[in-house]
């Protein structure tokens, strides 16, 4: 009977703690309250190397629950040496909330798809990440934020053989549109300084011209290079 009772009174105590975590682990009546008390965590890495990136500034955008991308950063918080960060905060149920990532010589990933793109065989952190609090409800989030490194490309361009009297090449990707190259003349040799991906093969689109050739005519060379992180690079273009 001492054993049975023994018994019984393990499980009314197993039952006890059962209903004790239930209860800790309810959902809170948000909807009365406006707002979730959550956590947002992680680390900002490099996404061509993987190690953290130290004094990295970590954003949390919010703005109206419209289906809109909002663009306000009300909170920041700026990375240890191990890249970590770490937010708590009232998430209200009428904004919604992102996160972002900015650092020295990176690309930040607000409003940006990578789409296809990898850094030595890992992806990017395409956009915001999207903080889903409610429906269902979540209190903890854990946000690895995966930065492109930039990197500085100098080009040096060369009319060697005096065959064509026009060169231009595209943008690279990376660098502010517009900054494309244009020359004329027989005798060219000047250079040019872009800051461009890091660590991923690029395609420079290049165009040569015969005199006489109009618009939709000449040579289409397209020029491949991967640039170092963090490296200048450089590259000679004879035409």
């Amino acid at each position: 009977m001492r054993k049975l009772k023994h018994i019984f009174t393990q499980i009314l105590l197993a039952f006890g703690l059962l209903v004790l975590n239930s209860a800790c682990d309810k959902e809170p009546d948000y909807e009365k309250q406006g707002f979730i008390e959550v956590t947002v965590e992680g680390r900002a890495i490099d996404v061509y190397s993987q190690e953290p990136i130290d004094s990295a500034i970590v954003q949390i955008h919010s703005g109206p629950r419209s289906g809109l991308y909002p663009g306000f950063v009300n909170r920041t918080y700026v990375t240890n040496s191990n890249g970590y960060y770490s937010y708590k905060f009232k998430a209200y149920l009428d904004s919604a909330y992102y996160v972002s990532a900015v650092a020295k010589d990176y690309y930040t990933n607000y409003g940006i798809t990578w789409g296809s793109w990898t850094f030595n065989g890992n992806r990017p952190t395409s956009h915001a990440p999207y903080i889903q609090y409610h429906n269902p409800w979540k209190d903890k989030f854990v946000f690895n934020l995966s930065l492109v490194p930039s990197a500085i490309l100098k080009v040096r361009v060369v009319n060697k053989d005096g065959v064509y009297d026009r060169f231009s090449m595209n943008t690279p990707a990376g660098s502010p549109l517009g900054n494309d190259i244009g020359v004329s003349g027989m005798y060219v040799d000047q250079e040019y300084e872009f800051t461009v991906y890091g660590g991923t093969e690029l395609t420079l689109s290049t165009h040569r011209y015969r005199p006489g050739d109009g618009p939709g005519d000449g040579d289409y060379v397209p020029i491949k290079i991967t640039c170092l992180p963090h490296q200048v690079n450089t590259l000679l273009i004879e035409y």
